[in-house]
């Protein structure tokens, strides 16, 4: 019987997991073509904000749902946001990415010149793109279920970074529950 259950929740996993990546950035942006050889072109320093967003974006929490940070991350330490009691505004937020090697890049936030957070992200290149490590979380228990499935890829156009980015996040409790769904397409300036 739970063999049957579990059967069924990684079933609906399937059925209703992200779609892929394909024709995001449409006709708006050229995007250059990235391989594993040239794995540096990547590094630079970013706005943690986005210039630019095509897409849709339906979350039940809109603040920050669209940070450079947010498109690579399920969870961002608070100190990531806050520092001395306070919100650490965006004009202030700096995302310096640095490749390590073909399959890894190291993502660090920075407060103008203090340094907040970094964390590696892994992923491969395919089609021009660096394609970041899908996340899949499945909650089975009976008194919270639901699911977590994000991916994103990363490419260049110019000098700026483009992302694009799809989430879905369904989540219900026996009192409460939430969902977000993303599609984005959006533009970063170094």
């Amino acid at each position: 019987m739970k063999y049957i259950f579990f059967c069924a929740i990684a079933i609906l996993g399937m059925i209703t997991g992200c779609k892929p990546l394909r024709n995001m950035a449409g006709d708006h942006y050229t995007v250059d073509s990235l391989s594993p050889k040239d794995y540096r072109a990547l590094n630079g320093v970013y706005n943690n904000e986005a210039d630019t967003t095509f897409g849709y974006h339906y979350s039940f929490n809109d603040n920050h749902d669209l940070e450079l940070l947010d498109h690579f991350f399920r969870h961002i330490p608070l100190k990531a946001r806050w520092y001395n009691d306070s919100i650490i505004p965006q004009s202030e937020k700096r995302v310096i990415l640095e490749a390590l090697n073909p399959k890894k890049i190291l993502v660090s936030l920075y407060q103008q010149d203090r340094f907040i957070y970094a964390k590696a992200i892994k992923g491969r290149y395919k089609k021009g793109y660096f394609y970041v490590r899908g996340k899949n979380i499945i909650y089975p228990l009976p008194i919270l279920f639901g699911y977590h499935f994000q991916k994103a890829r990363i490419g260049k156009t110019g000098t700026d970074l483009l992302i694009d980015y799809r989430r879905k996040f369904w989540v219900f409790a026996v009192v409460a529950g939430g969902a977000a769904k993303d599609k984005t397409s959006s533009l970063f300036s170094s």
